[in-house]
């Protein structure tokens, strides 16, 4: 299954997400940056995760405060929640 999200302005440092996958199943995230095009992938996630964070192929802040759409592949996996947040890093 492919689930594709409404366009929303991007805002934070970090996806957090709640899913669950089945022995063979997995979910992947794909964040798509509308303007340029710009693409941001996850690996396949497994497992059963109450607050994962989700790492990508590339640095999901330079997304922020841009319009994105998020494109969901799931196999037998099911997602329950998801957030983005900002991580607050030490100086």
């Amino acid at each position: 299954e492919k689930v594709v999200t409404k366009a929303f302005i991007f805002e934070g440092s970090e996806l957090r997400i709640n899913f669950e996958t089945s022995a063979r199943g997995w979910l992947k995230i794909i964040l798509r940056e509308i303007q340029t095009g710009e693409v941001l992938c996850s690996d396949e996630l497994f497992g059963n995760r109450i607050n994962r964070i989700v790492a990508f192929d590339g640095d999901v802040v330079t997304f922020s405060g841009s319009p994105v759409v998020m494109e969901i592949e799931l196999c037998d996996a099911d997602l329950f929640a998801f957030e983005f947040s900002n991580v607050l890093k030490e100086v």
